[in-house]
Formats: C-alpha cells, structure tokens, sequence
C-alpha cells in the first residue's frame, strides 16, 4: 500500500470510534513500528495495547472479536487477512498479504504488575498517546528506571541469553479457568528466519533500553544513530555495529543468513552485559539519607530555621561510605556520625526547605494565617513561603550540591544525610513528576535512597519496594 499515512489516519478513527472499545476499556494504545514503517509490508505486527478495569473472558471475547472484525479491504488492502494475536512476548505471525494485530490486554491490577515486572517495555509503550481513555503512565506509570533494571527484568540480560540458547522465546498467554483468569508462560521454538529476526530484536532492545536508563528518557534514534552511538560506550562494543546491521539486512530479506552468526550474537550479549556490569560498577554511588527525627518532628513545618537534635540513635551504620556531606543543621550532622566514621563536610545546600514565617507552624494553622498558600497548591502552584523559599528554590539547591561536590568527586562511595524536602524534590526527579506533587512522598527517617551519577544526571537506583512504594504514593493508588 501506497499511501501509508492514510491508513494510519483510517485505522485509528477506526478504532477510536469503535462503540465497543469505548464502553469496555480504560485506553487502548498502538505501539511500536506502525508510526515509524513506511510501508505495511515492513510492519512485523500492529501491537495494541488495551487496558480494561477488571478483566474476565466476556469483556477479552468481545474485544478480540472487534479486531478480528477489521475488514482490510476497508483501508484498500484487498486480497489481506487479519489475524489476531493475543499474546504477550515477542511471538510473531510473518505471512505475506496479512495483517496482524498483536493485541495485548491487561486490566489495572495486570498493567500494574506488567509495569513493575517489565519496566523497559511499558517505558517504551507509555511514549505513544492513547487511541481511546487515558495515556498509559496515566494509569500506572514505568519511570526511575534503574541500572539493575537491565539484569533483573523479564526482557534483560538474563532472559534474553536464554531465549538465545534454547533458540527459542518465552512468551505468554492467557488460560481462563472457570472465573480465573491465569497468564501462562510458553516456549516457542524458532524456526531459523526467526532466529535472525529474534536476534536482531535482542540486541535492539538492550542497547535502547540502557539508553533509556542512562539518559532517563526515551531516545528517538534511528538503527545506525543507535548502534553507533552504543558502540561509542567502549572498545570491547567495537563489532557490535557489523553484526547488527548485518542481522537488519537478513531480516529485511536484503541479506542471507550466515554460518555462525547467532553464535556471534550469543557472544555480543555476553560482552555487553561483562561491559554493563563494568560500567555500573565503576558510576559513584551516592547514596542519600533522611536525618533520624526528632522532638519536633511532629507534623509542624520543621525547617531551617529550627535546629533541634536527633532522639534516637538506631540507624544502618555503612562503613564502605569515603565521604558523607551533611546540612549545617544538628539533625544531620548528629545522624551522620552515627551512620558513619568517614570524612564529613557540611553545606548550607543540603540545609532543609526555609519556611520563613511559617516555621514551627501547624497546617491549620498556615492555613489561618497565610491561606494564599493552600490556595495555590491547590492549583499545583509553587508558591515561596512568606520570607522562605519554593520548591524551586530547593530544586536549585539540590542542582547545585549535585554540580560542586559530586561531578568531580573523587570517592566512589558518597553519603548524603538530609532533609524530607530535599528528598522529596530528588525523587520528583527521578520519577519525572511535577514538583509542587512532591508532598505525596512520605520519607521515613534514616532511609537510604541511592542513585549513580553519570555525566551530570543523578540514575535512580531504588529497590524495587520503594520504586512501588513511592509510585503509588504519589498516585494515590489503592487496590482496584
């Protein structure tokens, strides 16, 4: 077909005004290489996401039938056939003359899970706006993707080298049991054209998803930008780029397949991975602490201006820290002797928020006397305390610190000991939310909050309980 662009335009109107999608889904979403193909023959599959709020075999029925209703000959694709694949993985259907929908649906709970148990996938998903409803990180958002991400994930080094071995993929799909719904995992084996296919797929995925996680953001990278750019990381990267374009050539139908090759892809996972884990080692780990509380931790806005002391003295002690920087205050100073023995250095940048004349006072009573600030946070306005600061202010701070002390750091192990504020405008950062949201975010006293610094950006390095408890803090979520 032709004119591409038209059918994208048909098929989505087509979807969007489907009568059924909208009265059964929270959102649907096409992904992946149907904005980027031009032309229909390049398209390996159409890849849907559909998100409904409680899933069972009724409302998956009547939405695998809506795709399967899609006449092609309605987009001018005479002579095509549509099939429907309701898996989840990287399963493809390559038939001439045929189009495929890869449609995969989750209910909330599932997109959830899917989220916290394949981040690098729904990062890439939630990049695309929605169809119908909400845009996926609307819903359950995959964001402070960490380093370790690339390990421990379902579509990591480790999978992906034993897909490799077993010349085959996992996959799963749905078996409905009476009312339970249970997500089976398959092995497909692979015949050898989607060996290739298979291969050239791994190695692009693991090079846009470390690119994800170093940069923090999705990178917009055409194939030769990407391998190019990836080998730069380091010399033992150096054949990446010949092994990937000749992997694109086969997969095109442009090039014939090769003796040996998939063993060369074994290999390059192999490097790559020996290359990652050097890489994430050798980035300084700085890790930041909340100060041990208080007498005066007792809900009042507790700033700069007050200095009271720690009362307890039960913290974590971490002997591997070189340096710990502190804020001038008691609170910290007092905190990081207990959490260490290693060179200290205060910095007034680390100092909590200032509240100027709203220090010490309770919320109804700010709210009495300065209502002009509840009234702008209730807009998500960032207002500066009377005499004080914003969260823009501490923002600045905390870039400032971050440009100072660490850039050019020579310790590898950094301890950072701090203020709820100051930890409540780093993780706005690492999870890319607006910063007058940043209150949601309930720091305990003495936890520790690491990330790595690479080239002037600090890379979240969360446990996977605290990238689920502070995501679903600050979006409120409760059990569907």
């Amino acid at each position: 077909m032709s004119d591409i662009k038209n059918f994208r335009i048909q098929l989505v109107e087509h979807l969007k005004n489907n009568h059924l999608l909208n009265q059964l889904t929270q959102s649907v979403t096409i992904v992946g290489s149907f904005y980027t193909k031009n032309d229909i023959s390049a398209f390996s599959d159409i890849d849907t996401i559909v998100i409904v709020q409680k899933l069972n075999k009724y409302v998956y029925d009547q939405i695998i039938a809506v795709f399967n209703s899609i006449s092609p000959e309605k987009f001018g694709l005479s002579g095509y056939q549509v099939i429907v694949n309701p898996t989840f993985g990287p399963l493809k259907f390559n038939q001439e003359k045929t189009l495929v929908f890869h449609v995969m649906i989750y209910d909330i709970l599932g997109h959830r899970k899917h989220v916290i148990d394949s981040p690098f996938t729904c990062y890439e998903w939630q990049q695309h706006g929605s169809i119908v409803g909400k845009k996926l990180y609307e819903i359950y958002p995959s964001n402070a993707l960490s380093l370790m991400d690339i390990s421990a994930s379902r579509r990591g080094f480790l999978s992906y080298r034993e897909d490799l071995q077993k010349e085959a993929l996992t996959y799963r799909a749905y078996q409905f049991i009476n009312d339970e719904i249970i997500e089976e995992k398959k092995l497909f084996v692979l015949d050898t054209r989607h060996q290739y296919e298979y291969a050239y797929h791994i190695l692009k995925f693991l090079m846009k998803n470390i690119f994800s996680i170093v940069y923090q953001k999705h990178i917009f990278l055409d194939d030769d930008d990407l391998v190019n750019q990836f080998s730069d990381f380091d010399s033992s990267l150096h054949s990446l780029p010949k092994l990937y374009n000749t992997l694109g050539e086969i997969k095109s139908n442009s090039g014939k397949y090769q003796d040996g090759l998939l063993s060369k892809v074994q290999e390059q996972v192999h490097l790559i991975s020996q290359w990652f884990e050097r890489f994430h080692n050798n980035l300084p780990l700085i890790s930041f602490y909340r100060h041990l509380s208080t007498d005066l931790n007792d809900g009042r806005f507790l700033g700069s201006l007050s200095d009271p002391d720690i009362n307890n003295s039960i913290i974590e002690k971490d002997s591997s820290i070189e340096i710990c920087y502190t804020s001038t205050l008691k609170r910290t100073k007092s905190t990081a002797n207990l959490l260490s023995s290693c060179q200290k250095s205060e910095t007034p940048l680390l100092n909590e928020m200032n509240y100027g004349k709203a220090e010490g006072l309770t919320y109804e009573e700010l709210k009495s006397n300065f209502g002009e600030i509840i009234e702008a946070w209730e807009q998500h306005l960032d207002i500066r305390f009377p005499g004080g600061e914003s969260l823009e202010d501490v923002n600045k701070r905390l870039d400032l610190f971050v440009e100072e002390n660490i850039r050019y750091s020579e310790h590898k192990v950094i301890g950072v000991v701090t203020h709820n504020v100051v930890i409540r405008v780093l993780l706005a950062k690492f999870f890319s939310i607006p910063l007058t949201l940043c209150y949601k975010f309930q720091i305990r006293h003495a936890e520790k909050i690491s990330c790595r610094y690479w080239k002037g950006s600090l890379i979240p390095e969360l446990t996977n309980e605290q990238r689920i408890r502070y995501r679903d803090q600050y979006l409120v979520w409760t059990e569907q």
